[in-house]
């Protein structure tokens, strides 16, 4: 999903890249040289899983597995989906370099913060887990259409009807993101758990 270039005001242009910029610094400063191969791969994978657009008046919707994404990376989400978007931008010209910080606020925060309030509950080793699991991709997906919406609503009231239309779009979304999420992760845990993230 991405908000297209003219559509949002400056003054959440800038906020959307201030809040972007806290969250990279933040990332960066953690990453070893160990991680880039792994976050290199892994937003290449976002970056070819959203390449499909549905196109919707000023944005468009897509798988994005960013729960999925979450899961593995943890708070390293923010630069993967940032150099994901920002490639998107530069070659295909999906989104725009003034919304880069919304867009990449909006595909990564929702994620990251369902994995760090539910990070204990993906410690359990019972069935938990996988409705957890679930829940996270399902609604990481469903959170990003609804904070997408809420900011078009906030630029214009007259996109109430087009954030309505969103949301009932990403609801079947949200689903099949969470099935998808479910099954990676719990084959993911089986034959490689130490990368997952909420299992560290």
């Amino acid at each position: 999903m991405h908000i297209s270039e003219g559509i949002l005001p400056a003054p959440i242009l800038i906020a959307g890249w201030g809040a972007i910029g806290v969250f990279l610094f933040w990332s960066l400063r953690k990453v070893s040289g160990d991680k880039l191969p792994r976050l290199a791969i892994l937003s290449s994978f976002f970056f070819l899983v959203s390449f499909i657009h549905i196109p919707i008046g000023p944005a468009s919707v897509h798988l994005t597995l960013n729960g999925l994404l979450g899961l593995l990376l943890g708070l390293d989400i923010f630069p993967a989906i940032f150099t994901a978007l920002f490639f998107q931008a530069l070659f295909f010209q999906y989104g725009g370099f003034t919304v880069l910080g919304v867009n990449t606020l909006v595909m990564a925060l929702p994620p990251f913060l369902l994995v760090s309030l539910l990070r204990n509950f993906l410690k359990n080793e019972s069935k938990i887990f996988k409705i957890m699991v679930f829940l996270i991709g399902g609604f990481s997906m469903l959170f990003s259409g609804l904070l997408m919406a809420l900011i078009l609503w906030i630029a214009n009231p007259k996109f109430y009807v087009l954030s309505s239309a969103f949301i009932g779009t990403y609801l079947p979304l949200s689903i099949v993101e969470g099935i998808i999420t479910a099954l990676v992760v719990s084959y993911l845990k089986k034959i490689k758990k130490e990368e997952l993230i909420c299992c560290q």
